[in-house]
């Protein structure tokens, strides 16, 4: 593992050596650890992309509420053959 930082080297080749000990337990226990540490790493990353989908859900929805209160604001005294054209540009504006 040429590059490696030689005390990542060193903890990979101390687990190798536990994995083909032969000492069942041991192995099971390394292998538990193992795969439990790289779900938790999988989960952090799982959950701050869900995170950033969330702000972007939240943005988008505060959004469409304020061009639905712009589209509610059609007043009553609006031309009634106005108020399609009205509503069109309250709500893109």
């Amino acid at each position: 593992m040429e590059g490696d930082d030689p005390e990542i080297s060193k903890l990979l080749e101390e687990a190798r050596k536990v994995l083909k000990s032969g000492n069942k337990v041991a192995q099971k226990a390394l292998e538990a650890g193992i795969r439990y540490f790289s779900q938790a790493i999988d989960d952090v990353e799982s959950t701050k992309e869900t995170k950033k989908r969330q702000k972007n859900i939240e943005s988008r929805m505060a959004n469409l509420e304020t061009r639905l209160k712009r589209s509610e604001e059609i007043r009553k005294e609006d031309l009634p053959e106005l108020q399609e054209e009205l509503l069109k540009l309250r709500t893109m504006g």
